[in-house]
This record gives C-alpha cells, sequence and structure tokens, in this order.
C-alpha cells in the first residue's frame, strides 16, 4: 500500500543565508524528501544580491555577466522554470515542498492552491492582491511577486517570496541589453510595473510579522496544523550537496547557445524586445515594449525609405495602443502613415510589420 503523506506543514526558517545557501535549501529539501514525509514550507531572506537564472536560459543572452561580476553579482542557475530574477535581503522567499512531483496536481491548479495564502496575507496588510496565472502576483496591473515549480525527486517544489522593496535599477542594469535604449526603457517598465509593500503601505512590516501571518494563512488555507521545525540530518546533508552542485561552474554554464535577437519578460503580458532588420535602405533596430498584446512603446533606430528620425519617432508615437496580431499591425501601420502623409511603400510597410512579429517571436 502506498504511503500517505503525513497530515501536517513542517515549517523550517533558515532566517539570513548566502546567495548559495539560499537555493540549496530547496534544492536539498526536495531531493531528501520521500513519501510518506510531511510537506514542508521552508524561509529564507539572501543576505547578499544575487541573480537567479531559471533552468533553460541561457546566461550570456540573458545576463551582463561583466556587470555583475564588476558589481560582485552572483548568478546561480536553479532547477525550476522563470526568467531572470535580481534577489536580495528585501525579500522573504517561501519553498512549498509537497508530495507528489507533480503527480497529483496539474501546475496551473498547485500554483493557484500555493499562492492562497501568500495573497491572503498580503490582504492583511490591505493590499489587495490576487493570482494572474501562470505564474504573478498582482495589484491592480503591477507585479508584486512571482512563482515557479519544478518535480525534484520525489516532490512538487513552488516558490516565490514577499516584496519589501525592489531594485529596479540593478535589475536593469544586470540584464544583458543590446543598447542603452533598450536598458533604459527597461527600467522604466520594471519601475512601472513592479511594486513592492515599500511603495504601497505608509511603513514596510517587518520580516518577523509577515512570516507571523503567513503562517497563520497557510494553516488555513491547507487545514493543515503548522509545526515548527529544524531539518534532519539527512536533509542537512542534501542541503550541503546541493550547495557544492550549485558552485559547479557547468551548473552556471548550461544552457549557452546561439539566440537571435534579444527579449525579456517584465511581468505577465510585459515584455521588452529588440531586433535588427535590413529594408532597401539602411539597417533599423527595433524596440518593442508589449503589453497585454499591445504596443506599449516601439522605438525605430536607422533609416527606413530615407524617413528622417522625427518622422519615424512620431509613426512610433501614434502606434502606441496598435494591437499585435497581424491584421491589426498592417492596418494600424498604413493608417498612421497615411495621416502623417509618409512617403513608405508597401513593401517598406509590409517589412516594418515583419519586424515587429518577428521581434514577438523571440518572447
Amino acid at each position: 500500500m502506498e504511503a500517505r503523506p503525513a497530515l501536517r506543514l513542517r515549517v523550517i526558517d533558515f532566517g539570513y543565508a548566502s546567495a548559495i545557501q539560499s537555493h540549496a535549501l530547496y534544492h536539498g529539501l526536495a531531493a531528501a524528501f520521500a513519501a510518506g514525509d510531511a510537506s514542508v514550507l521552508s524561509l529564507v531572506s539572501p543576505i547578499e544580491p544575487h541573480i537567479s537564472i531559471g533552468l533553460h536560459q541561457d546566461l550570456a543572452h540573458e545576463i551582463d555577466e561583466a556587470y555583475c561580476a564588476g558589481r560582485g553579482l552572483p548568478v546561480i542557475r536553479r532547477r525550476l522554470g522563470g526568467g531572470a530574477a535580481y534577489l536580495d535581503r528585501d525579500q522573504l522567499f517561501f519553498h512549498f515542498i509537497l508530495p507528489g512531483a507533480g503527480a497529483l496536481e496539474p501546475p496551473a491548479a498547485l500554483f493557484a492552491r500555493t499562492m492562497a495564502p501568500v495573497i491572503e496575507t498580503y490582504r492583511t496588510f490591505g493590499i489587495e492582491a490576487r493570482y494572474q496565472p501562470p505564474g504573478d502576483i498582482v495589484v491592480g496591473q503591477r507585479k508584486i511577486g512571482a512563482c515557479a515549480g519544478a518535480a525534484i525527486g520525489d516532490a512538487s517544489v513552488v516558490i516565490g517570496s514577499f516584496m519589501f522593496d525592489f531594485d529596479a535599477a540593478t535589475m536593469a542594469s544586470a540584464l544583458r541589453a543590446p543598447s542603452e535604449e533598450f536598458r533604459a526603457i527597461l527600467r522604466a517598465a520594471l519601475e512601472e510595473r513592479i511594486t513592492t509593500m515599500r511603495a504601497l503601505l505608509p511603513a514596510v512590516p517587518g520580516r518577523d510579522e509577515v512570516k507571523r501571518r503567513f503562517l497563520g494563512e497557510c494553516a488555513r488555507a491547507f487545514g493543515l496544523p503548522v509545526e515548527i521545525s529544524q531539518p534532519s540530518v539527512p536533509e542537512a546533508r542534501a542541503i550541503q550537496a546541493a550547495a557544492e552542485a550549485l558552485l559547479e561552474p557547468d551548473s552556471t554554464e548550461a544552457a549557452r547557445g546561439p539566440m537571435a535577437r534579444h527579449a525579456v519578460k517584465v511581468a505577465e503580458g510585459t515584455v521588452l524586445s529588440e531586433c535588427g532588420f535590413k529594408t532597401q535602405g539602411d539597417p533599423v533596430r527595433l524596440v518593442l515594449l508589449e503589453q497585454d498584446g499591445r504596443i506599449a512603446e516601439l522605438r525605430l533606430g536607422g533609416a527606413i525609405a530615407g524617413l528622417t528620425g522625427r518622422a519615424m519617432q512620431a509613426l512610433t508615437l501614434r502606434l502606441r495602443g496598435t494591437a499585435l496580431d497581424a491584421e491589426a499591425l498592417r492596418r494600424g501601420l498604413a493608417r498612421e502613415a497615411a495621416d502623417l502623409r509618409l512617403a513608405l511603400p508597401p513593401p517598406e510597410l509590409e517589412q516594418l510589420a515583419r519586424a515587429i512579429e518577428a521581434a514577438r517571436r523571440q518572447q
């Protein structure tokens, strides 16, 4: 007969830990997890700033390695999905280590279930958070957190964080940018689309208070008693082994490879991308900020059919809000070019439309 998971939630608070240790915790706890074990919730705040990249991300394409090295920012590849993230002590990270290795529950349902107590904790502070699939927690239209998950060993792992504050400038600088213009737009998009407890509350609550309310909401959401615990000897050994594995050069170098163009996901539905293309004139650089399927910002660098920089700027400004489906995009381009009396022949308009679509395909 298959063993049944113990009906309790073990909570292990590791306090403040190094960058490597903060990731080794959930890797190790999951590796040590066995059928019949109680579910685990671990908590940690990284004492040193660092960058975390997803399992399948291309390091050279995503991260400005020279900047990170110069600032002493470690780059750590986690065994979970999601995008690159900047982590520091202004976040309280939680890791749910649950039985089933994903077999008992589809990822969408697992994320919604584990994020429910996170959302309710925010609401106890008067922050009207909500879950936005597939993995964001938002307040209005601004992101205040995200979750990622994976099956590791016999466990399902879901991680996320409470955002006390966020350093958008360092995040924008740490990500690889094909141009300074791209980086400037990225920083502005991060500042506009990400919010924090510092931005939303008169005073930032303490870590212990957030933890207290969170554990209460977890007990209510899961219907399980919460047990304050310490890592077992096997768990401590597995965490140490995970830390050593994360320090291996191949751990970070993996998944390097050639990738065309460049794209950064700012939040769910908001992506900044850049690509180059060639019309009948000189090469053109295109920077696209997409928000909820529409053009939030579009910039062009180079020459298209002899248009001046001022003419191209006027065109791109008028395209803001245009839907990014093929038909609407082509109609919008033709309409705005005609209204501005721009001498853009149909082949050039078509090439521009294709370039915008190409930038989206790299997201």
